[in-house]
């Protein structure tokens, strides 16, 4: 007896019992498997963008040239005194922090402690001293600052904040460079003249053929020498700061449809 299907189930399809894969219920006879032919994508040529003109940028003018070279001048050796005041009161704190350490430790006596004769009011009148010493160099850092950004925007220069920064950071990177290397050559070139001419004339005293002029004279040249130097070095400052200035004017300059003064 043969029951009937339940309701909502569709009957059984036949099987295909016996049968290679390429028949199928409704295949009586054996058919290709499909095959999917490859897609091959034909390649795309972009056109290259037109070259995009831009009108080189003019030269600075002869006021704006002037005007880089004289914020260089004033800006950099003010700029360079502040941070040397900066310099020297943080070597000062770096030298009295390592002579506490020193005395700490206990390797030093209270007869050959270095602040044995300060008293309270000595290290308030030291800490004051220190401060205005900062607040000095901060004063001429800044000052610097603002003349030569004055000079040049007075003058049109385009964009006179990013020319005082970027010649203060390569102006102090170059004169780093100078103090390590050139200043202390100088130095140890005038020193070396000082002592051979100390040595001359303390010869010739003792020999007794120099008289009180002859030393005067010799101690004058020194003088003279010793200033000259620094002269020269105060020179090479300025001639560097302002060269470094006029660089950066012109790389900052503007393009003919960029001449209005921003930053």
């Amino acid at each position: 007896m043969t029951l009937p299907p339940e309701p909502n189930r569709p009957p059984p399809a036949p099987q295909p019992y016996g049968r290679p894969p390429g028949y199928g219920p409704q295949q009586p006879y054996y058919q290709q498997p499909a095959y999917y032919q490859p897609v091959y994508y034909q390649p795309v040529y972009y056109q290259p963008y037109p070259p995009v003109y831009r009108p080189p940028r003019p030269p600075l003018s002869r006021r704006q040239r002037s005007a880089a070279l004289w914020a260089g001048g004033i800006a950099g050796p003010l700029q360079l005194l502040g941070i040397t005041v900066l310099g020297a009161v943080g070597s000062v704190l770096a030298f009295v922090m390592f002579a506490a350490f020193v005395e700490a430790t206990g390797e030093l006596s209270e007869s050959e402690s270095l602040f044995a004769g300060l008293d309270r009011s000595g290290w308030i009148v030291a800490a004051a001293i220190t401060v205005a010493a900062c607040f000095v160099g901060v004063a001429f850092f800044l000052a610097g600052l603002w003349i030569g950004r004055a000079v040049m925007r007075a003058a049109d220069v385009h964009r006179p904040k990013a020319v005082s920064w970027s010649g203060t950071g390569i102006n102090f990177g170059v004169n780093l460079l100078l103090s390590v290397f050139l200043w202390p050559l100088a130095w140890t070139v005038l020193s070396s003249m000082f002592v051979v001419a100390m040595v001359a004339v303390g010869s010739s005293i003792e020999a007794g053929g120099a008289d009180q002029d002859a030393v005067s004279g010799q101690f004058a040249a020194l003088g003279a020498l010793g200033i000259g130097l620094s002269v020269l070095g105060l020179l090479l400052v300025i001639a560097i700061s302002a060269l470094l200035w006029w660089w950066m004017a012109f790389a900052y300059r503007a393009r003919p449809a960029d001449q209005e003064t921003t930053g």
